[in-house]
């Protein structure tokens, strides 16, 4: 019986390491967390802080810094003062004066080149007031180019569809030869009126908003739009969509179904995008979490290492944990990132994101699947106990009743 109850002890200790040593096993083989950086912080030291802290972040057992690429650059990358469309109309604006630069070097080809470019890029923004006049622009650059290569039907599309897009626009008969100007005016004055067209308009995302020549017209589905004979430009717009437009023409009378396809933002664009919101929001701490979490809904990370401004002026960081939907204390990149990395190693408490001091592992007998683990070896080895006890033959010789009276 003494040997049994020894033995109890020491294989409650076996059954307890044998599950501490599966459960460090099967933590130590788990696949790292992917952490994303994001810099929110509009000082030039930041860029380098995001740097800093990647290279810590490959250097962390357990974790790893969300994919180099495109995507990791427009979230580490310094903070964007303007947002991605008004990105789009510099480029569109610079391949515009390049096509002027090359239409005055009688560089025809070049300057077809570059305002098609310049086209292209403003068909993919949601018509603006800023877009739509530099579309005008882009159209009667066209025209002029036509007029010298003695495409006169061609340049007369292109000068009607400058009247629709800017009814306001002018001509400067100074600065322009006669011919440009006449044909400037006659098609201001041949701009049909009759209505007789229509056109049906579907998109990829019902609800999509609609726009004829840079102004608002519904939502797709649109069955039925009236529209004037001659060149038109649809645009259709939708949240989470890269908006689209056609350049089509109408004859009169006419009845045309028209369907734009749709294709999803892309992930470095939305990504510019959500910090520019953020820095429009002005930083403010909700501003800084929601960024974070749509990081996370578009990268699908474990967490979000948010390079930020301290109050004393330098990069620092803080942690956005998911499942706790809130932003750690910031630390300093250089010395105290270890502190962040733990709240997303040993995560168990809400309470716990708000740590000052380091993390430190939790022991394996505080662990629940430890603890459990435990307890079910005990369990087993105390029945085995006792069993062997209730088997043994250990049964005590009968007592000498006369002996002890004797004692």
């Amino acid at each position: 019986m003494l040997r049994a109850f020894m033995i109890v002890p020491l294989l409650m200790l076996l059954g307890s390491a044998s599950g501490a040593s599966w459960f460090a096993t099967s933590e130590a083989s788990a696949a790292p967390k992917t952490i994303a950086i994001v810099n929110l912080s509009a000082e030039p030291d930041s860029t380098l802080a995001a740097e800093r802290a990647r290279q810590l972040l490959e250097k962390s057992s357990g974790l790893r810094a969300n994919t180099p690429g495109d995507l990791a650059r427009a979230l580490e990358g310094a903070l964007p003062a303007v947002g991605p469309d008004a990105l789009v109309l510099a480029d569109a604006s610079e391949a515009l004066a390049a096509a002027q630069k090359a239409f005055a070097a009688f560089q025809s080809n070049e300057t077809r080149t570059q305002l098609e470019r310049a086209r292209r890029l403003l068909f993919t923004l949601t018509p603006s007031e800023d877009a739509t006049k530099l579309l005008a622009e882009v159209s009667f650059r066209m025209a002029l180019l036509h007029l010298r290569d003695e495409n006169r039907g061609l340049a007369m599309d292109e000068l009607q569809l400058l009247h629709r897009l800017d009814e306001s626009t002018s001509i400067d008969p100074v600065r322009y030869p006669p011919d440009v100007v006449n044909s400037f005016k006659a098609a201001q004055r041949m701009a049909p009126k009759d209505t007789s067209a229509t056109l049906s308009i579907s998109a990829t995302d019902d609800g999509a908003a609609v726009f004829l020549d840079g102004k608002a017209v519904g939502s797709s589905p649109l069955p039925q739009l009236a529209v004037t004979a001659g060149v038109h430009i649809i645009s259709v717009a939708a949240p989470k969509y890269q908006a689209a437009a056609q350049k089509i023409t109408v004859d009169a009378g006419a009845r045309k179904q028209l369907r734009i396809d749709l294709e999803p933002r892309a992930q470095t664009t939305r990504a510019l995008d959500l910090r520019f919101q953020a820095r429009q929001g002005g930083l403010r701490e909700t501003d800084l979490k929601e960024a974070a979490a749509k990081v996370v809904r578009l990268i699908g990370s474990d967490a979000v290492l948010v390079i930020r401004t301290s109050a004393a002026g330098h990069a620092s960081a803080s942690m956005y944990v998911p499942g706790i939907d809130r932003l750690s204390f910031q630390h300093a990149v250089d010395t105290q990132l270890d502190q962040l990395f733990g709240l997303v190693l040993d995560v168990q408490r809400p309470e716990m994101i708000d740590t000052t001091g380091p993390i430190r592992d939790v022991p394996w007998y505080k662990r629940p699947l430890v603890g459990l683990a435990a307890i079910g070896g005990a369990l087993a080895v105390g029945a085995v106990a006792a069993f062997t006890f209730s088997s043994s033959d250990q049964t005590p010789p009968p007592r000498d009743l006369a002996a002890s009276w004797e004692l």
